[in-house]
């Protein structure tokens, strides 16, 4: 047994003169942090300050020496070769993760996450929890979500002489997502014109119509067609007597002859009783029946003159 003694006395002796010769090493480098994207700080850290140095190497030694207690589940990650139970060689492993010869354990048991929610102007953000340190790693990018539209709206209505504008717009970001053009509308013209001082339908003449919206104008010659005859009032009737009517072409103004007598309506409609002037202590009043159609005053009457009071 001695010679089995001494030569665990003689590693711990090595081991002690390694961690103190490092120090200084650590020092200058400020403290090697081992901890990246892929590897787990839990393993090794036993001063729970999320890197490993030589201070650990230091504390789990002195933990395998029964110089030194951990919390148990500090412990737990500091037996590094799982031998149930921190010895001298959890401490070496730790020593040389904290001088670079050896690289931490990566993370375990991989859960992915989403730390950012995609949205239609920013992608989101996903990531793996490693099941010993809680850390966030292996990030990656989730794909921006597809605008939501909120319908079309017409920011620019067509007409006739110009295009018009409508955009759909992202019912989120507000950002335009979709533009279209509205083809132009068509003219709506005015009646047929004449250039002539003497228009006639039945002759070639050059005739014209303007846009009642943007006031182009459509010209062309006319071959000659037929008279577009109307009944045109020239006389209104009134209560008593007729009136007249006479055949006029709407196009060009030309009038055929034929005339038709308008029936009188038939005689006046009376109006009740309208005061005109209210009677007075000194003035009598007027009141009268009137014609609702001409109003023509068909009956009056003076009222008499009010008594003092």
């Amino acid at each position: 047994m001695k010679p089995v003694l001494l030569r665990v006395l003689g590693t711990l002796a090595v081991l002690a003169a390694l961690i103190t010769v490092t120090l200084a090493v650590a020092s200058a480098q400020d403290r090697y942090v081992a901890v990246s994207d892929i590897y787990c700080y839990a393993f090794g850290d036993a001063d729970g300050n999320r890197k490993i140095d030589t201070e650990d190497a230091r504390a789990v030694l002195r933990c395998a020496l029964g110089l030194e207690a951990l919390p148990a589940e500090t412990e737990r990650f500091c037996d590094m070769n799982k031998y149930e139970g921190i010895d001298t060689e959890d401490a070496r492993k730790v020593l040389r993760i904290a001088l670079e010869l050896d690289r931490p354990r990566k993370h375990k048991n991989k859960k992915l996450v989403t730390t950012q929610e995609p949205t239609c102007s920013d992608p989101g953000i996903s990531a793996h929890i490693c099941a010993y340190c809680n850390e966030y790693y292996d990030f990656g990018l989730i794909p921006e979500k597809p605008h939501t539209a909120l319908g079309w709206e017409i920011v620019r209505e067509p007409t006739c002489s110009k295009a018009g504008v409508k955009k759909q717009y992202c019912v989120y970001c507000g950002e335009c997502i979709e533009k279209e053009t509205i083809p132009k509308t068509e003219h709506i013209y005015g009646p047929m014109q004449f250039k002539s001082d003497t228009p006639d339908c039945t002759r070639a003449q050059e005739v014209y119509q303007v846009c009642v919206n943007c006031g182009y104008t459509k010209e062309w010659i006319s071959l000659g067609m037929e008279h577009n005859f109307t009944w045109v009032t020239v006389k209104e009737p009134t209560c008593t007597k007729s009136g007249k009517q006479e055949e006029v072409c709407s196009v060009c103004g030309k009038k055929s002859g034929n005339t038709q007598k308008l029936p009188s309506y038939g005689g006046h409609t009376p109006s009740g009783w309208v005061i005109v002037t209210y009677p007075t202590t000194k003035s009598e009043g007027l009141q009268r029946i009137l014609c609702t159609r001409c109003g023509k005053i068909l009956q009056e009457e003076v009222l008499p003159i009010k008594e003092p009071q």
